[in-house]
C-alpha cells in the first residue's frame, strides 16, 4: 500500500493532443507499475482525468473522461481488476502549469487512491 501511496502522488500520464500519450513509452511504463502495484494493494484507485484551457466545457468533459477511461482500459488489460477502477473525468480542475497546448503538462491522468467503502460492491 505505501508503494502505491507513492506512486499515486508522483506519477501522471500526460497526453498530446485528445487521448495520444504525449510520450508513449513512458505511459506504457507507468501503466506497467501502476498495475502491478494496484494489484498488490488490492484497493480502489480512482483515474483522473483532465484537459487544459483549450475547448469548451462540453468537449472538455468529454475528454476528460475518455483520458480516464483509456488509461483505465490498459489497466484492465494488464490484469487489474475492473472493480478496483474508477475512471472519472475533471475538466476544470488544478492546472500544474500555465503552458497551453499539446505540451501542457495539464491534459494529464492521475491517480488517487479510493476511500475505504467508496466502490459500489462494498457495505
Amino acid at each position: 500500500f505505501e508503494l502505491l501511496d507513492k506512486w499515486t502522488r508522483t506519477t501522471a500520464i500526460f497526453f498530446g493532443d485528445g487521448t495520444d500519450y504525449r510520450n508513449t513509452p513512458a505511459a506504457q511504463a507507468s501503466l506497467d507499475d501502476g498495475a502491478r502495484l494496484i494489484q498488490s494493494a488490492g484497493v480502489l484507485v480512482r483515474i483522473v482525468g483532465y484537459t487544459d484551457e483549450r475547448g469548451g466545457q462540453i468537449r472538455n468533459t468529454q475528454l476528460a473522461q475518455s483520458r480516464a477511461q483509456k488509461v483505465t482500459d490498459a489497466l484492465i488489460e494488464r490484469g487489474v481488476a475492473r472493480q478496483l477502477l474508477v475512471a472519472i473525468g475533471r475538466p476544470t480542475g488544478i492546472d500544474i502549469s500555465p503552458n497551453a497546448g499539446a505540451q501542457s503538462p495539464n491534459r494529464r491522468v492521475e491517480f488517487e487512491i479510493g476511500f475505504a467503502g467508496e466502490a459500489s460492491d462494498q457495505p
